[in-house]
């Protein structure tokens, strides 16, 4: 027998109820769940009905639907005779459902990410693009080696528009870098050329903002050397703004870093994990001393 319209909205908030006793769900939380199960419903309206304000005709059976499968899940409880009760047994292993909002960034699971999506990542930069690694050599050999109308043309016409562009490394003939890449060289032997790698980096880079410099761009492009130990790889695109969006890939030992997962997310849809690694990649900067171009 189909239910009424009251029995429906009926199931609807004593389904909310449980949920925020049990779970301590706001509706917020309950419509982004109920959004991650399938059952699309406008914010406002699963909110007027959550909460009794509505009786919305079709998108009622929707919600109530969607609480039942939500309790289910979680709690193992089921609606009968007007009032939800716990039926699971004792084997019961409640599956948490997502919410829409862990949704809001894109895992690169394979590792680094090809050219073009790099620079279809920061070509609509506003202010700033900030390039944070460890020896920045294939960085540098895409600008200074690589081919021009793939990567350099892109961050020329940025810096043409007034983006800066900054740039970090590990200081190369620090104790921090020596203690990081004889640590990751028991396992990668070839970490052992770090500071080779390192100096080429460098010099490549110097010869390339020179070059920019000569071409008079409004935008600065600077390299910095920082000196604490490196916790992942980061490319962040106006940054301090409500606009950021960023790229971040943890250094994991055993694996290569190029192998690495990539995050991609923006302020705007992941707000707790851009304060997160906004917060760690400036305490990273922070001491950092620019070396090119040289401070005076």
């Amino acid at each position: 027998m189909a239910l009424s319209r009251n029995e429906l909205s009926e199931i609807c908030q004593q389904g909310m109820q449980v949920l925020s006793n049990e779970k301590r769900y706001p509706k917020t939380v309950v419509w982004q769940k109920l959004e991650s199960l399938g059952f699309s419903i406008g914010k406002t309206t699963a909110h007027n009905i959550l909460s009794g304000k509505s009786l919305n005709a079709q998108q009622l059976p929707t919600v109530a639907e969607g609480i039942q499968v939500l309790l289910l899940e979680e709690l193992g409880m089921e609606w009968q005779g007007g009032n939800f009760f716990r039926t699971a047994g004792d084997d019961f292993v409640p599956k948490i459902v997502g919410t829409a909002k862990q949704r809001g960034f894109i895992l690169h699971a394979d590792g680094r990410l090809p050219i073009s999506h790099k620079v279809a990542f920061f070509k609509a930069a506003q202010h700033e693009v900030i390039e944070f690694g460890v020896t920045l050599s294939r960085f540098a050999s895409n600008l200074s080696s690589g081919s021009k109308s793939e990567f350099r043309v892109h961050v020329e016409e940025a810096l043409r528009r007034g983006v800066n562009f900054k740039c970090y490394l590990l200081k190369p003939d620090g104790h921090v870098a020596s203690m990081y890449f004889n640590d990751r060289a028991s396992i990668h032997a070839e970490e052992r050329e770090y500071k080779r790698k390192t100096e080429e980096a460098i010099a490549k880079l110097r010869s390339v903002q020179a070059e920019f410099s000569r071409m008079d761009f409004k935008g600065k492009f600077e390299v910095f050397a920082y000196e604490h130990l490196p916790y992942g790889y980061f490319m962040a695109v106006d940054g301090a703004t409500p606009y950021c969006k960023m790229l971040v890939s943890p250094y994991l030992f055993g694996t290569k870093r190029a192998d690495a997962p990539v995050l991609e997310f923006s302020r705007k849809n992941e707000s707790d994990l851009y304060h997160v690694y906004w917060q760690s990649l400036s305490a990273l900067m922070k001491n950092a001393k620019r070396i090119i171009p040289a401070q005076a």
